[in-house]
């Protein structure tokens, strides 16, 4: 062994079972405890190894899959609920695309980041097969559920009092006339809807049991209705004067409970209609006679007219002529045509639509014992056309001297 130096391990160059004669098996074991304590091989030449901590306490394996793998814990150890911040915190990166990326079945890819850092959210409900259109609402269809109020308090939907809480709405009810914007509704006691005419107009059935509607004894019940009788022209005329387009009339068939008006002059019965008897004779019914008295009274409708006309110094066989020019736009009723002269006085009366082309009508004379002429002109009416219409007295002296002559035209013009 002098080939050797003191501080050299002689080394045996062939163990037992050795190949390459150049080979060196070598055991490690503990300083202390050589024997026992020695790292140990596996048949695939691997070196097990236990990993304890500073504490002496080995660190377990962990089962993730079909091969073991080494795990480690991380400092990062913050409370997931509210409380004192972790002294460590792990660090989540993501990457920027300024074009996004697309993914296909099965792949992934890092958080996707902003120009400024920010996590890019992005919601799609569409394609997850959600609904999120504003039209039907279906079984996909997305809903949302929160509590309407306000600082005061949750919002209050009773039909009762109102108060801070009550919702309220304003709607546009649309210009006036018109309900292209507005809104409809159909009033409803929550069984039966308000029915309505194809016009619009609200149906009223009226089947209240308490108004009386027979026209019979009137009641404390019994339907009065108060308003003004008239026509497009006014209120109605009551009056007994002038008829005018408000005057009221009336058409009815006389009769009573019993039957029609009886307006013979046969037996009488309880139709027959009665008027006042002649109480003077004793009040039986009118008869020959017991005759109604009967009072006739000109009505005066219209003005009067009495025009008169005179001339003196007739010569004889000369005429002197008396004309009466109608009102414009006057119908003139003729009532008398009187004259009278000091002798033998001929007259003749005769009308005129323009003052022009005249049509005689009367003719009369007097004599000695009749000196005055009156002629009743009962069916004279006379239209003044607006062209100077004219009744004219012609008075011719027959006598034999010169005579004054007289003459009057009377009627009324309405």
């Amino acid at each position: 062994m002098s080939d050797y130096s003191p501080g050299e391990l002689p080394i045996r160059s062939q163990l037992p079972g050795q190949v390459n004669y150049d080979d060196v098996i070598v055991k490690l074991g503990d300083a202390t405890n050589p024997a026992t304590q020695q790292a140990a091989v596996d048949t695939n030449g691997s070196v097990s190894a236990i990993i304890r901590d500073t504490s002496g306490n080995a660190i377990g394996d962990q089962l993730l899959s079909t091969t073991y793998w080494f795990q480690t814990v991380s400092p990062s150890n913050g409370s997931a609920a509210a409380g004192t911040a972790a002294s460590f915190s792990d660090l989540v990166g993501g990457i920027y695309n300024s074009t996004p990326i697309t993914l296909t079945n099965g792949q992934q890819s890092s958080l996707q980041l902003n120009s400024s850092g920010a996590l890019i959210i992005t919601s799609t409900p569409a394609s997850l097969g959600y609904d999120t259109n504003y039209g039907a609402v279906g079984a996909n269809t997305l809903r949302t559920a929160s509590q309407i109020g306000n600082a005061t308090g949750a919002a209050d939907f009773g039909a009762g009092a109102t108060d801070a809480q009550t919702l309220r709405v304003t709607a546009n009810q649309g210009a006036p006339g018109t309900a292209a914007t507005g809104w409809f509704v159909k009033p409803t006691d929550g069984t039966n809807s308000q029915a309505y005419t194809a016009a619009g107009e609200a149906k009223v059935d009226m089947t209240s049991s308490f108004e009386d509607q027979n026209y019979g004894t009137v009641g404390a019940t019994t339907l009065r209705s108060a308003a003004q009788i008239g026509n497009a022209t006014g209120a109605a005329d009551f009056n007994f004067g002038a008829v005018g387009a408000q005057t009221l009339r009336v058409a009815a068939e006389p009769g009573n409970a019993t039957g029609i008006a009886d307006f013979n002059n046969g037996a009488t019965g309880a139709q027959t209609l009665r008027v006042a008897a002649n109480l003077a004779v004793g009040g039986a019914n009118v008869s020959g006679t017991n005759p109604v008295p009967v009072s006739i009274t000109s009505a005066l409708v219209g003005t009067p007219v009495n025009n008169y006309n005179t001339a003196a110094a007739v010569a004889a066989g000369a005429t002197s002529n008396h004309i009466y020019t109608i009102t414009t736009g006057k119908t003139f009723n003729g009532k008398k045509i009187w004259a009278t002269s000091s002798g033998a006085l001929k007259i003749e009366v005769r009308v005129s639509p323009d003052g022009t082309t005249y049509s005689s009508l009367w003719v009369g004379f007097n004599s000695a014992s009749t000196p005055n002429i009156s002629i009743d002109l009962d069916e004279l009416v006379f239209l003044e056309s607006g062209a100077g219409s004219t009744i004219e007295i012609i008075r011719t002296n027959v006598d034999k001297k010169a005579l004054d002559v007289y003459s009057t035209i009377s009627g009324t013009e309405v």
